[in-house]
């Protein structure tokens, strides 16, 4: 497939994919909620909207959005769904763009499966609840900047040009500031500029030491910056880190604790792949999924040792799951799980899905391709 047909694809499909709620314009549940904390925002500074505090959530630039919704189209939510929609098929093309690191062009063509994992990201009914809902923007813009940084800083590793890893420090940052899952992935890059180990199969040399080393500063600085405007600016207390380390909080014990973060991986991780029945709310997550969890996280741990492409979507996938195992065991949400919450590590689970295998195996090749497209074809009916 040629490269220049893939935007105009990515565009199409997922403009028609969503197009009944676009038609509809109406806000759903409590999007109505939405209206009146934009009208609120019109009255405020921006310095004011990024150093407000004394709340659960620090959101400062999905508030910006809102704002920008007020001021150019007067918050008709037809329009707000649109801007939804084009943040998801922003999306897709950044993992789009990511997976297609690994695989060179020939004649101007790209390889199925960056393409396969940017459409099955695209259809995943998992993301239907942060799209159709406006309330919900905050995971997919808080995605475009993680996304974005990610693309930056493999692109960095590829190239060793710093400036780039400054960059994607920044898009954490603003992707932090938008909703807080995004910051558990600046840990996450770190360990990844770290430990990355490329080879010649990865078309590009490792950075050396001393490079990596530098590459870390920008990536502290950044989370150090979020740090200091959740918790320390203006003397202002946050309620949402106060909830955090609130130990009393983890109840009833530390291994009743830890089983139920295990069950709710396992859980997570069966959404991916088996996602219906779909649901707004959901309160009960059946103890048996504690097995899997188990399995996932001995082949995940196993995995990390390669330190390799893979290994690195793996821990990326891991710990931007990590704040809903946080928000079910703390009660910080008024649902203990969602679907919406699986939006980011559902972006990085395509992207494993398609990266190139260590070893060239054209049957395991094969075999992936058709596991792509029946997922495809499985989850498209029903989003």
């Amino acid at each position: 497939m040629r490269e220049r047909n893939i935007v105009p694809i990515i565009l199409i499909l997922g403009l028609a994919l969503y197009f009944p709620i676009l038609a509809t314009g109406t806000f759903i549940l409590d999007d109505s909620d939405v209206l009146s904390i934009a009208e609120q925002l019109g009255s405020r500074s921006i310095f004011d909207i990024i150093t407000g505090g004394n709340s659960t959530y620090f959101r400062p630039v999905l508030l910006l959005s809102l704002l920008l919704d007020l001021t150019i189209w007067g918050m008709r939510p037809g329009f707000m769904h649109l801007v939804n929609i084009l943040i998801h098929i922003t999306n897709a093309l950044l993992v789009y763009l990511t997976v297609r690191l690994y695989y060179p062009q020939q004649n101007k063509k790209v390889s199925v499966f960056p393409v396969a994992a940017s459409l099955l990201f695209l259809v995943h009914p998992i993301n239907t609840e942060s799209i159709n809902w406006i309330s919900g923007r905050s995971d997919p813009l808080a995605s475009l900047f993680v996304l974005l940084g990610t693309y930056c800083v493999f692109k960095a590793i590829q190239n060793s040009r710093l400036w780039q890893i400054w960059l994607a420090s920044c898009s954490l940052l603003l992707g932090s500031m938008t909703k807080e899952v995004a910051f558990f992935s600046f840990p996450a890059i770190t360990l990844i500029v770290l430990a990355y180990k490329t080879k010649k199969t990865y078309l590009y040399s490792s950075p050396g030491w001393r490079w990596r080393l530098l590459a870390i500063i920008p990536l502290f600085i950044g989370g150090a910056v979020y740090l200091y405007l959740r918790s320390a600016s203006f003397q202002i207390v946050d309620k949402g880190i106060a909830i955090v380390t609130d130990i009393e909080s983890y109840q009833p014990s530390t291994l009743q604790s830890l089983q139920r973060v295990v069950t709710d991986f396992g859980y997570y991780i069966k959404k991916f792949f088996i996602p219906q029945p779909l649901s707004l709310a959901i309160d009960y997550v059946h103890p048996a999924y504690f097995w899997l969890g188990v399995i996932m996280i001995i082949l995940i741990a196993a995995l990390l040792f390669y330190r390799n492409p893979l290994a690195a979507m793996l821990l990326l996938i891991t710990l931007t799951i990590f704040p809903a195992l946080l928000n079910a065991l703390l009660h910080i949400a008024w649902t203990p799980y969602a679907e919406r919450y699986l939006y980011l590590p559902g972006a990085f689970l395509c992207m494993a899905l398609a990266l190139p295998l260590p070893e060239k195996n054209r049957l395991l090749q094969r075999y992936r391709v058709i596991l792509l497209v029946f997922m495809m074809c499985i989850f498209l009916p029903t989003t």
